[in-house]
């Protein structure tokens, strides 16, 4: 029982991480941990480099947003 919970938890963590390799050239919705809810053009994601490192979306020529800023991603397109 326990090891299928540890699965879920898992599964729901890659869950963002797929929806933002899946981002890249796409419009998108992105809804932030303090609320706020962004449309954008995804130009590239960035998957982290080693454990320090975190996920990041490149928008509008500079924009970044981290993984640990979002909270869910709609894909528009």
């Amino acid at each position: 029982m326990y090891q299928q919970n540890q699965n879920i938890i898992g599964d729901d963590s890659m869950t963002l991480i797929d929806m933002m390799y899946n981002s890249e050239g796409k419009n998108i919705k992105v809804f932030f941990k303090d609320g706020s809810v962004e449309e954008l053009y995804c130009e590239e994601y960035i998957q982290a480099e080693d454990e320090w490192d975190e996920p990041m979306l490149f928008y509008g020529g500079n924009g970044v947003i981290l993984q640990s800023q979002i909270e869910k991603i709609e894909i528009l397109d």
